[in-house]
């Protein structure tokens, strides 16, 4: 094998171990800007490494709280939660929280590992005329979880 030959395969070496190593790396990410009523709504480090999602919403003295975590199928996927409360009756109201995730741009190498996000949040519900008597949550506008607060 003559010099350039060996040079040439030295290059194409060289930028596949650094594909693949820009790839292997985890972007960073902020929190998504969400305009939605929580009080507080933070992107955490992931809380489930279970391999499910998991739901966790209380409501005691007139706030809601709402702790949910879930699965990603890689690591340059992103997700963010808005929520609504739509009244449903006289005094009562539905609380839906919604997540969607989006897929990486295209073209983006990834480490092929699953992920998890967490959402956290507080609705305060102290200076409103209507109480939450029912939680829906829906992830990509499938819903997966509800609770019954009545």
């Amino acid at each position: 094998m003559g010099k350039g030959k060996f040079m040439i395969l030295a290059v194409l070496g060289m930028f596949i171990l650094i594909g693949f190593l820009t790839g292997c790396s985890k972007p960073i990410e902020t929190p998504p800007i969400d305009n939605a009523t929580p009080e507080s709504q933070t992107n955490d480090e992931p809380s489930n490494q279970t391999g499910e999602d998991k739901y966790v919403i209380t409501y005691t003295q007139d706030i809601l709280s709402y702790k949910i975590s879930i699965e990603l199928p890689n690591p340059c996927y992103g997700a963010s939660l808005t929520s609504n409360v739509v009244e449903t009756s006289e005094g009562s109201a539905e609380v839906l929280l919604d997540i969607a995730t989006t897929p990486p741009k295209r073209g983006t190498m990834c480490a092929q590992v699953i992920d998890y996000k967490s959402f956290t949040g507080n609705i305060d519900f102290s200076k409103e005329d209507i109480k939450p008597s029912f939680v829906r949550v829906k992830l990509n506008g499938k819903e997966v979880y509800t609770k019954n607060l009545s």
